[in-house]
């Protein structure tokens, strides 16, 4: 499994390239490469310079046609296979349309020497299409970059600012969780990853109030979240974690704060406060938590570094004190490939009466 690597450079290089590059329906001629390779990056504006010529003819409705060859060679020499049963397709001629294969040949992937019509496919056609008409990707190259990066192992697909598709183009694409979409819409880039149903924007977070009443004096969970099996079992792969809350000590007596982080049943951080004060009440604090990947598998290994802000009264202008993980391991053990739910726990080391915790925010975010 190759390394997820965070290019930031890229994305950067990228927008200068390409910003003069104009998009329509068709191929384009791209002078980007499609992919850096050992660096698991594909550009889409690359997948988009493609085309098939039609050499057979189809009828209505369920029905095959046949192109001179299923393989082209892209403008760096990468050798694409674009027919596949997830990828929507434009045939251009009198009649265009957009049709998703539902087969496709096995000729369609022999290489760039095939005989006239060998290759062929499967879909539901509207129109008649002949010799002459051509085919060309029905989404701009998103999906064809998607399918070739997760072909190579997985990684990021960058998606330009020029991109003549919408951000429900993106949502909307077959995708895999070894495979996230980096998009810079209006300046500024927007991460996607698959949910094991379509791509959402990364970071997710969550605005509510999750509010915990006395007695808290054993690991309860506040905001959680669970994710796609397999999704943080990728080698290097940061996870980013944000919680932000108000805890109250309550009157009668005082007591520390104990917050846990859980990935799946392992607690990866464990940060106890000092003790609040007696009557304190509404502090606000602020847990942080970064997760790399460190070994993959069932058996996998996450190295995690947590820290815990607590105001020592409730105005902003009060002094906070922060608070570090008392792991004293380097990585915690976790089954990387199980859909594991992400929970921040908290308890108070007494039961004091009127006390209370509360969390407002949670924002999760796979940063490679």
């Amino acid at each position: 499994m190759k390394n997820f690597k965070s290019k930031a450079y890229s994305l950067g290089l990228l927008c200068l390239v390409i910003a003069a590059v104009v998009i329509a329906q068709g191929p384009t001629s791209s002078r980007l490469p499609s992919h850096e390779a050992g660096n698991d990056i594909a550009y889409v504006p690359a997948f988009n310079a493609w085309q098939l010529q039609v050499t057979g003819t189809n009828s209505t409705g369920t029905s095959t046609l046949a192109v001179a060859s299923g393989n082209v060679t892209l403008a760096d020499g990468t050798n694409l296979s674009p027919l596949s049963t997830n990828a929507p397709i434009t045939i251009l001629d009198a009649n265009s349309e957009t049709v998703t294969p539902s087969a496709i040949g096995s000729a369609c992937s022999q290489g760039p020497n095939q005989q006239p019509s060998s290759c062929t496919f499967t879909a539901s056609f509207t129109y008649v299409h002949g010799s002459g008409s051509r085919i060309v990707s029905g989404t701009y190259g998103l999906q064809e970059a998607i399918n070739y990066a997760h072909g190579g192992a997985g990684g990021n697909v960058i998606v330009h600012s020029g991109f003549p598709g919408s951000v429900s183009t993106i949502t909307a694409a077959a995708g895999f969780v070894d495979t996230q979409i980096t998009y810079n819409h209006s300046g500024y880039p927007i991460n996607y990853v698959w949910n094991g149903s379509n791509y959402v924007s990364n970071p997710s977070g969550s605005l509510a109030t999750v509010l915990l009443l006395n007695p808290i004096t054993t690991p309860t969970s506040m905001m959680t979240q669970t994710q796609v099996a397999g999704q943080q079992n990728f080698a290097g792969r940061k996870l980013s974690y944000d919680g932000v809350g108000y805890a109250t000590a309550g009157t009668g007596g005082t007591a520390t704060v104990r917050f846990y982080l859980l990935v799946g049943t392992v607690p990866v951080c464990d940060i106890t406060s000092a003790a609040l004060a007696n009557s304190a009440a509404n502090y606000p604090w602020k847990f942080h938590a970064d997760l790399i990947t460190a070994t993959t598998g069932a058996t996998g290994t996450l190295e995690s570094h947590c820290t815990a802000d607590l105001a020592s009264a409730v105005s902003g202008t009060t002094a906070t004190s922060a608070y570090y993980d008392d792991n004293n391991v380097a990585t915690q053990t976790v089954d990387l490939t199980a859909a594991n739910t992400i929970a921040l726990q908290t308890m108070f080391s007494a039961s004091v009466a009127t006390s209370r915790m509360a969390q407002r925010v949670q924002l999760i975010k796979y940063v490679n």
